[in-house]
């Protein structure tokens, strides 16, 4: 059976958003960096294959997270132009975003308590 990793929602909120908090991130670039990601957060793939059981689950593929990325680092995509702060202009904030987004790739980062 082939599992696909992703960012779900509630790792967003559980882990990743409070790892912006605690490297400095402004408001902003917070609210900018989710809402660079928000339909990904709730999408899901075509290509992914149906567990037996369960139900697919939406959340931040390695392949959304890459071509996000590299959207949010060219100043002429639609990404960049729709949003009030320009990222691609603190190379060194979507670096760090970069590594705490694959780190949350690589396992289940969720609260396991409430």
């Amino acid at each position: 059976m082939v599992t696909i990793k992703k960012i779900t929602e509630k790792e967003w909120e559980d882990y990743i958003d409070p790892q912006f908090v605690s490297n400095r991130f402004s408001l902003q670039m917070r609210e900018a960096l989710r809402a660079a990601f928000f339909n990904d957060l709730k999408d899901i793939d075509r290509e992914e294959i149906q567990p037996l059981f369960s139900q697919l689950i939406p959340g931040i593929t390695e392949k959304e997270l890459n071509s996000t990325m590299g959207a949010l680092r060219d100043s002429n995509s639609a990404i960049s132009k729709s949003q009030d702060i320009h990222l691609y202009k603190y190379p060194k904030i979507l670096d760090k975003a970069e590594g705490i987004l694959r780190e949350a790739l690589k396992g289940n980062k969720e609260r396991q308590w409430f």
